[in-house]
């Protein structure tokens, strides 16, 4: 087990869930994301954490990318033939994952999903990946939505993440523990691996991998 200095419950929850900064409607948030996609340069290169998530996955299944952007994670799971769905609230990024699975002849299903608003698509999932997304709200949802045997992966930086970097800002960021903690508290996961540090890329983040039991 795991040894944080930090519980997770209600209280818990109630006390670092994102403040009004954070809770934008809809509108504004797709209008945010959507601005930033236009201005992103491309990549079909994965987010860093994904290296740890593939042996990881099995070679078929459901599985789920939450606001998964221009769909890098989802094309590396798809490659290894899982059934993706995307969501994501930007319609940009949207465009961008349809044109980068024919581009790679894959399938890759998308939804546009508001997840503050409405939480989660419906389903049971075999694989669920969080990357550089948080919405506390989620973290049980996402938990809940595994079948028996299925894989969580998370990785969001966290606050000491500010020490080097001023974005994200506080409000979007785990505290330090709190993740670990999120695990712990769920009898119904296993965890696989956990790491809470500075990576490759100077962000300081929280990765855990975990599955369901």
């Amino acid at each position: 087990m795991l040894s944080v200095g930090r519980s997770w419950g209600d209280d818990a929850a109630r006390l670092v869930r994102v403040d009004d900064e954070g809770l934008i409607n809809e509108m504004d948030d797709r209008a945010r994301w959507n601005q930033r996609y236009e201005a992103a340069e491309d990549t079909d290169s994965p987010p860093a954490v994904v290296a740890q998530l593939l042996p990881l996955l099995p070679s078929s299944g459901q599985a789920l990318d939450v606001a998964g952007g221009r769909g890098t994670t989802s094309a590396a799971m798809a490659e290894l033939g899982l059934d993706v769905t995307l969501v994501d609230v930007s319609d940009v990024a949207l465009v961008r994952v349809a044109d980068r699975a024919r581009r790679l002849g894959l399938v890759i299903s998308t939804e546009r999903h508001d997840l503050r608003a409405d939480g989660l698509p419906e389903g049971r999932w075999d694989v669920i990946c969080c990357f550089h997304y948080l919405d506390r709200d989620l973290l049980p949802q996402m938990a809940d939505a595994l079948n028996r045997g299925g894989l969580l992966a998370i990785a969001i930086a966290t606050r000491t993440n500010l020490e080097r970097r001023s974005r994200p800002s506080a409000a979007h960021l785990l505290e330090d523990g709190e993740l670990a903690a999120f695990a712990e508290s769920r009898s119904d996961l296993e965890i696989l691996s956990y790491n809470e540090g500075w990576n490759e890329h100077d962000r300081h983040e929280a990765e855990l991998f975990a599955r369901r039991v």
